[in-house]
């Protein structure tokens, strides 16, 4: 309970942190830098992202947390747009949010009010929460492409994984489960299973 207390103090008197992560391209690539966007708390250092979004998550926080999140990477993506260093983002969100009925219409005017460009902005959504909140996904996902932004699986093969569920979900990006590639270096199976096979081969 003290956990649930200190995330609400969080987020009633602004005292999150925003945190990026830059995601590196493994062959050289004339792009914009992409950073992967999550948030701490900052009244108590001891509080981990772990612990805090697991607090979030138990107590149903998560959709004030992703709401705080999405409007300050909006801040954060116009700031840099205005310095001359524009760069993409890609934002986490939860089955908790994709299940409230306003939170769509918050982040669309989230988006239009900050004056970002939505081809800079990827969200995600882990299988788990895509396949539990289906029809809420889906139509999450089709309004936010709309828009011009990206859509991301995360934690694909981690829970129960279907190359089938991927035919009715509208995504461009789709994050494979570490598990897949612990071993890809000595694993046959792996490489196949990840291998990018646009170019017809793995």
């Amino acid at each position: 309970m003290g956990m649930v207390s200190a995330v609400q103090r969080a987020l009633a008197d602004g005292h999150l942190e925003l945190f990026a992560q830059i995601i590196a391209p493994v062959h050289e690539a004339d792009a914009l830098p992409h950073y992967e966007i999550w948030c701490g708390c900052a009244i108590r250092r001891a509080i981990t992202s772990r612990r805090c979004f697991y607090t979030a998550e138990r107590f149903q926080l998560m959709s004030s947390l992703d709401r705080w999140v999405v409007s300050n990477a909006m801040r954060l993506a116009s700031a840099q747009a205005r310095g001359g260093k524009p760069v993409e983002l890609s934002i986490n969100l939860s089955g908790q949010s994709l299940s409230e009925d306003q939170f769509l219409d918050f982040v669309i005017q989230q988006i239009e009010q900050s004056g970002v460009n939505p081809g800079h902005l990827c969200f995600e959504i882990t299988e788990t929460a895509a396949i539990n909140n289906m029809a809420r996904a889906v139509r999450f996902m089709t309004s936010i492409r709309q828009l011009g932004c990206h859509f991301a699986l995360d934690d694909f093969g981690s829970g129960m994984s279907s190359f089938g569920y991927l035919k009715s979900l509208p995504v461009d990006i789709l994050k494979i489960d570490g598990s897949f590639i612990k071993c890809l270096h000595e694993s046959a199976v792996d490489q196949s299973m990840v291998g990018d096979t646009r170019s017809g081969t793995a």
